[in-house]
């Protein structure tokens, strides 16, 4: 492809003021250290770094051109083109170069604070049975069989556009991903045209980021108000849950907005166009009823939990709205057993279960714990920390909804990142001594206190092990040590006397 058919109309870059050379291009990269020759290197900026400083080395590679942030000081002459938004023309560019190929898919994106990665394996379930499906999320990217790591929830634009083109060279018919607010700050997913959009909820996360919680849902609101508006798909459809109060915010501000999509609401609690009732839970799962449309459909999940039915219900309602079957729906809901690190359980033989889930916020951690209570435990013990170099004031939240829920709390680490991990567990214990609890040791070793945990132990007891559910690394300055707490536990309950 041309260089100027690849910038043609791309917003933000205005071809009368930048020099753009008539040349093929062979690849768009973002790393000067990936450039190879004939690429258009595009500079974008890091978290310690500015993308412009890398434009001589990506000559040096080979580029053919850079494209740069109008802001960069960089003069549009020679090889360097100008961008006033260059998130937003790298998203652009990088469709464009592979194709645009979530044209030619149904693409299903989820957003909220808890819950999509769960949400993703049910819709998954559902579409796979009829299509083939491909996912992107937390854990891994998966399509055609094969799984692949995830270096982010959603990647980033060109990597995204790439995924995608493979994706779709694969037969892949259904994309079911991730949105995540970082994604929508930074306009990764702007080259994406969906055909439904999803909200679970919004919950305290990521402020170190977005700074307080207006923004954050600000962030989130994206994908419904601006991305499915401007989508050219059919039948667009966005899918709100209404029982969390920043899901019922957002269904009215995006109601008249004009070009967007059909909006289904979504409660267990009151007046929606998707109401779920005749709830019924067990140790073994839950059965419930969803309304919409005028019919009632019936369906059971061997998940546990109500945020995990409230996942079920959303993918139901979503699915049901892509045009999949009542049928299909059924058969894929009630076929997932499991999902890494979402409430996985160990059965030891001394009688207690070690249960693994990746909480990682307030809500979801008080969420968890309730859970767990509901089935009426020995005792619940509980282990987690705080990633470093996140949001601090969640901290002191997390602590107390420990100590609030539980018999006994094993603070440790978690990812400390470039922080003391001392100090991280200091804002954690300002939330427990509040609570006047006292039920807590402090052990800074992940490995020894869920060594700890699981040694104290009796039977019928629960060692609930939060904050890295899936996670198969920890992360300690700029290193990635292994570390695995389903690995670590299963070792531990080995070596309990």
């Amino acid at each position: 492809m041309k260089l100027s058919e690849l910038l043609a109309n791309i917003p933000g870059i205005n071809a009368e003021h930048n020099n753009i050379p008539d040349v093929e291009i062979s690849g768009v990269r973002t790393d000067s250290r990936k450039t190879r020759r004939g690429d258009l290197f595009v500079a974008l900026d890091g978290a310690r770094a500015k993308g412009a400083d890398f434009a001589s080395a990506a000559f040096a590679a080979g580029a053919v051109a850079a494209l740069v942030p109008a802001t960069s000081g960089l003069a549009p002459e020679g090889k360097i083109i100008t961008a006033a938004d260059i998130n937003a023309a790298v998203a652009a560019i990088t469709s464009r170069f592979f194709g645009n190929p979530s044209a030619k898919m149904q693409v299903i994106g989820v957003t909220g604070t808890n819950g999509k990665t769960t949400f993703t394996y049910l819709m998954e379930a559902i579409s796979s049975r009829v299509k083939k499906t491909g996912v992107i999320g937390t854990i891994n990217y998966r399509y055609g069989g094969k799984i692949f790591p995830a270096p982010n929830t959603t990647p980033f634009a060109g990597d995204l556009a790439e995924l995608l083109a493979n994706m779709k060279s694969r037969g892949v018919k259904t994309v079911v991903m991730e949105v995540s607010s970082h994604s929508l700050s930074q306009r990764r997913v702007d080259g994406v045209e969906f055909d439904c959009a999803v909200f679970t909820n919004l919950t305290q996360d990521h402020l170190d980021y977005h700074g307080d919680m207006q923004s954050y849902f600000e962030a989130k609101k994206r994908l419904f108000a601006d991305l499915m508006a401007k989508s050219p798909k059919k039948n667009k459809t966005c899918v709100v849950n209404i029982d969390d109060e920043w899901g019922g915010k957002l269904a009215q501000s995006i109601a008249s907005i004009e070009g967007g999509a059909r909006i289904v609401t979504c409660s267990a609690q009151g007046s929606a166009d998707a109401r779920m009732s005749d709830l019924r839970m067990s140790p073994r799962g839950a059965a419930f009823t969803c309304e919409i449309s005028g019919l009632k459909h019936k369906f059971e999940t061997q998940l546990i939990g109500r945020y995990n039915i409230s996942n079920a219900f959303l993918a139901a309602v979503a699915a049901l709205s892509c045009g999949f079957s009542a049928s299909d729906v059924k058969k894929g809901i009630s076929a997932l057993k499991r999902i890494p690190g979402r409430l996985e359980t160990i059965h030891a033989r001394k009688g207690f279960t070690v249960v693994i889930d990746y909480a990682h916020t307030p809500d979801a951690l008080s969420k968890v714990i309730g859970t767990l209570r509901d089935l009426r435990p020995g005792r619940l013990i509980t282990v987690f920390g705080c990633g470093g170099d996140r949001d601090r004031t969640k901290r002191p939240m997390m602590g107390a909804a420990a100590a609030e829920g539980s018999d006994l709390v094993v603070v440790t680490s978690d990812n400390p990142r470039t922080e003391d991990p001392h100090k991280i567990i200091l804002d954690i214990e300002i939330g427990i001594k509040k609570t006047g609890a006292s039920n807590y040791s402090i052990i800074m070793d992940r490995k020894e206190a869920i060594g700890y945990a699981i040694g104290a132990a009796r039977p019928r007891d629960i060692v609930l092990l939060a904050g890295k559910g899936h996670e198969t690394c920890q992360i300690i300055g700029e290193e990635k040590i292994p570390f695995s707490d389903y690995d670590v536990a299963v070792e531990a309950i080995k070596n309990r006397a």
